[in-house]
Parts: C-alpha cells; sequence; structure tokens
C-alpha cells in the first residue's frame, strides 16, 4: 500500500491510498484484508480483497473452466485445483493436470514403456491444411496414413521403413504409385533411423516438407527393386471409407452360398457420411449375407456417425431403440444422453441392411467410437464376432468445442462423458478381448506363422484375402470354417494365404514411439442438437 497526499497512521484527515497487486501464479485463491488504524483508537477493517486463482493466458483460463464444468472427473479436478501450474502452455497444462488426477484412469492409457497419456487433448487448428476451394474437408500433405508399427529392415536395428497403411485417393502419392503393403525405406535420401524415426513419422503423415523423394518398397513383391518417387503437397478428400465391396469367396468355401461385404472404415468422420452410406447402400443392393466392418486402424471420432453405421447394420426393425447411453456428471450442463437408433440423417433414408450378426476386424488400434459399434451391438443382443487382437478400450468421450483467439482457432476435447449401451455396460477400459485373436495362433503352417506374428502390419491391398489373415479367418468362419485350425487348413491348400516374402524384411515388427493418433468419441454441438431431435 502506497499512501500520498501526506497520508500517514499518526496524522488525521481526508487521505488516499492506492494498492497494487501482483499477477496471482499461485494456483490458488489469495486474500487481503485492509485495516485503518489512527493513533489513540482501536483498528478498524477497512475491507477485504479476494484474488482468484487461474491463469493469465486466455487459453489456458479456457480450458480449465470447461474442466471445472465438463469434466467426468470435475470432483477431484477441483479438490487439487490449487496445485496445478497455470503458467504452462494450454496442451502442457491439460495434460499435467490430469496426469495428475487419479480418478480419471479411463482418460487414457499407457504406453509400451510404461508411461500415462490422457485422451482429453487441446490442438491449434488453424492455418494447417483445411481449405481447397471445393470442400471444407480437403487436407493438405502426401496422402499417406502409415502404420503405427514400422518395419525392421536390418537385424542390428540400424534402418527402418514405414508400412503404408492407405493411400488416400487424388493425392500425390497416389500419382507415385504407392499402394497399401509398401514400405517406405528412405526420405529424401535418408535412411530411417533411430534418430529421426519419429520425425520422418510425424511429417509424412501429417506435415509439410515440401516436395521431397522417398524410396518406395514394393511390400508385397520382393522381385521388385526398390525405386525413388517424387511427393508433392497437396489437397485431397481424406474419405475415411478405404474400402467397400463384395469379397471373393476363397475357392475352399466358394460354394457355401455366402455373400461377404466389406467395408473397410479408418475413422468415424461425419463430414463424410454421405460416402459412409452411399457406401453401405451399394453393399445391400448387392444382396450381402453377411458384412465384414474393418476396423483395426479406426481409433473413433463422431458418435452420431457411429449411430447412423449401426442404423444401417442393424435396419429399420431397430429405430428408436437404445444404442448407447453418454453418462455425464451430475454438474455437466449438458442433459442430451440417449443416442437412439435411427432410419434418417436428416432428409436422407439410410440402407437397411437387416444384419443378424456383425464381424468386426480389430486391433489396439481400434478405439472409442469404433469400440462403440461392438458394444452398442452387443448391448441389443446382435452377435458380433472380433477378428483380430485387444482393442484400446476407451469407454469414454469428449464434446468437442472451437474457439477463437486473436487469429488462432483451437479445437478443445476433454473427457466429459463415459459411453454404456443399452445393457449399462461400460467396463472395457482395459479393452475388448477378441473371439479370434490373430496373434495366437498356433498353426504349423508357415504362412499363417507369419501372418499373425505381424498383425495388423498391413501386406497387400484391402480386399485380398491372401494378403490379409483377419479378413481370411473372418470369411471363413462366417462360412463355418477356419484357416487357424490346425486340422481344417491342411485341407485349405486352394485358398491358403500368400506369404509376403520382401527380402527388405529382416526380423518382426518393431512399435513405434509417436504422437498418437486421437482416439475419440466425439460430439459437436450440432450432433447434439440431432440427438435432441431424435429423443
Amino acid at each position: 500500500i502506497t499512501f500520498f497526499d501526506g497520508g500517514s497512521n499518526s496524522k488525521g484527515g481526508k487521505h488516499q491510498a492506492r494498492i497494487q497487486v501482483r499477477q496471482n501464479d499461485s494456483g490458488g485463491d489469495r486474500e487481503a484484508t485492509i485495516y485503518i488504524t489512527v493513533t489513540g483508537h482501536n483498528r478498524t477493517q477497512l475491507m477485504s480483497i479476494t484474488q482468484k486463482a487461474g491463469a493469465s493466458d486466455p487459453v489456458v483460463q479456457w480450458v480449465d473452466e470447461r474442466l471445472q464444468e465438463e469434466y467426468y472427473w470435475l470432483d477431484e479436478y477441483n479438490a487439487k485445483h490449487n496445485s496445478f501450474d497455470f503458467t504452462l502452455s494450454a496442451d502442457r497444462f491439460l495434460s499435467q493436470s490430469l496426469l495428475s488426477l487419479t480418478t480419471n484412469i479411463d482418460d487414457g492409457g499407457y504406453d509400451s514403456k510404461g508411461n500415462r497419456y490422457v485422451y482429453s487433448y487441446i490442438q491449434q487448428i488453424s492455418g494447417g491444411g483445411t481449405s481447397s476451394g471445393t470442400r471444407a474437408t480437403s487436407v493438405s500433405g502426401y496422402g499417406l496414413f502409415l502404420a503405427s508399427t514400422v518395419w525392421l529392415l536390418e537385424e542390428n536395428g540400424s534402418r527402418y521403413g514405414f508400412a503404408v497403411e492407405h493411400v488416400y485417393p487424388g493425392s500425390s502419392a497416389e500419382a507415385a504409385g504407392i499402394r497399401r503393403g509398401d514400405i517406405i525405406g528412405q526420405v529424401k535420401g535418408n535412411d530411417i533411423t533411430s534418430s529421426n524415426l519419429n520425425d520422418y513419422w510425424y511429417d509424412l503423415q501429417y506435415g509439410d516438407m515440401g516436395t521431397i523423394t522417398v524410396q518406395r518398397i514394393d511390400g508385397t513383391n520382393s522381385s521388385v527393386e526398390p525405386s525413388t518417387v517424387s511427393l508433392s503437397v497437396g489437397y485431397y478428400q481424406e474419405n475415411p471409407v478405404a474400402y467397400s465391396g463384395v469379397i471373393t469367396l476363397p475357392e475352399a468355401v466358394a460354394d457355401s452360398g455366402k455373400k461377404i461385404g466389406y467395408l473397410s472404415y479408418l475413422s468415424f468422420d461425419a463430414d463424410y457420411d454421405t460416402e459412409l452410406i452411399d457406401a453401405l447402400r451399394k453393399l445391400g443392393e448387392e444382396g450381402i449375407t453377411d458384412l465384414i466392418l474393418d476396423l483395426r486402424v479406426n481409433g473413433g471420432g463422431s458418435v452420431n456417425s457411429s449411430i447412423l453405421l449401426a442404423s444401417s447394420i442393424l435396419g429399420s426393425s431397430y429405430e428408436g431403440k437404445i444404442y448407447a447411453t453418454l453418462d455425464r456428471h451430475e454438474k455437466n450442463k449438458y442433459d442430451d444422453s440417449v443416442c437412439k437408433l435411427v432410419t434418417h440423417n436428416g432428409t436422407t433414408a439410410l440402407p437397411s441392411l437387416n444384419m443378424p450378426a456383425l464381424w468386426v476386424i480389430a486391433s489396439n488400434g481400434t478405439a472409442s467410437a469404433s469400440e462403440m459399434v461392438i458394444v452398442g451391438l452387443d448391448g441389443l443382443d446382435v452377435p458380433v464376432t472380433v477378428v483380430g487382437a485387444r482393442t484400446e478400450g476407451k469407454n469414454c468421450g469428449m464434446d468437442v468445442i472451437e474457439k477463437t483467439f486473436g487469429s488462432t482457432t483451437y479445437s478443445y476435447a476433454p473427457i466429459t462423458f463415459l459411453n454404456l449401451n443399452a445393457k449399462g455396460f461400460n467396463d472395457y477400459g482395459e479393452g475388448i478381448e477378441p473371439d479370434i485373436d490373430i496373434n495366437m495362433s498356433k498353426s504349423s503352417r508357415e504362412e499363417i506363422q507369419y501372418f499373425a506374428r505381424t498383425f495388423p502390419m498391413p501386406t497387400g491391398d484391402w480386399g485380398v484375402t491372401k494378403k490379409d489373415l483377419a479378413l481370411f479367418e473372418a470369411v471363413m468362419q462366417i462360412c463355418g470354417k477356419s484357416v487357424l485350425d490346425t486340422e481344417q487348413s491342411a485341407a485349405m491348400q486352394p485358398g491358403k494365404l500368400e506369404v509376403a516374402t520382401s527380402m527388405t524384411r529382416a526380423g518382426e515388427p518393431l512399435k513405434l514411439e509417436h504422437k498418437r493418433r486421437v482416439f475419440g468419441a466425439t460430439l459437436t454441438a450440432d450432433e447434439r442438437e440431432r440427438m435432441r431431435a431424435d429423443e
């Protein structure tokens, strides 16, 4: 307190004082009480001041406010509020604060080194390749979707190769002749090593290195020499419907009378619901008897897209049935909680496939809205057979909100609800166990051992059963057989798997540590409005 106008504690009269308050970086509220004392008189309380805790950065303030009001585990968050470091950047504040909690174990998991991560995220979205003049969802890049594991090209661990999971149509990667199952062995003439592994993986899939050269290794034919191709940044549509069609049945089951549809779906992206619905409609027009849904690399996305997919698979007779319930904290202001199956997406009628059961190919990359399909159908007593490996185990979801600060826009998605099916089941935080575990195959056949050992690494184009053990086994199971069963597989030589024998592959695939793909069952404001309209 600074006195001016000659004031002091020993002089009477009218005086003024200026109070200077420093920024509160403590994380906790601070209080001050001001007294006035005149010589010869009792001390008198003049006023009390409370300085609220919080951040000076408006983005961090926004992060904090939503966590206090909407986070599913907000009780512990608010209880520990005074211990958080509000001087951190928004993403670090979010991660560090939530990782200090103990009740929110379902918000995230552990990587291969035992380090915990959280699903809740905030990311900058403005100025980063989101417009092309043709469609708002066009993205800028090379058009590569890389697997989250890498091939070990030298047994001593000195060289690695990126496995191409998918190539987007209309992209530079497609123009260069790169296909699913190929391997990127070099970037800009440089070997991929332990020192540049993560940076190159991220830059090829998400970043912008301008025009570059990469070494393309044909991952399905070892007789083809590696070649150098050029990639340029350009716009393309990131359509998550990677493949849709009717499977050509292996000779061993060609007379089964089955017509099996196959849909590979990379993410629940609401911007491409029309493409998803069209693919399902075409499968219905083909008269399929069974459906295999490939979600092995689908980390989730729109809750509404998940509802549309499940509604189309089950058909119109399930209209109005509860697919999922979104359980929120009682203090959360959002009251939309019931997801019901529908027959229309706005004014567009959904196809009605009327599938009595569903076959799902899954892996540890299968999460959230993908798991919602498996759990949601199970809650309606629709048989779902999972082929592959244990899923991620994301049994919760987020309300996504975008907000602009100055010239920068952020997308922020804290965990705000748990996903329960119609039976109230939510206990899959450790993942959903597969009914048929590909990695655990005990077959003595060399080709089956190879594909089982390397699953879910891509070893051929989508829909080619002889290059995909999980797809092959799902087809066989639908037809009442198995390629994993020793006795049955011995009689299936006409339809046996082909081993990918690229001479560059020297050992087991190595787990790649990288910036994790965002897993999410997400709701936007528009989707919440649609859910209210369906109730």
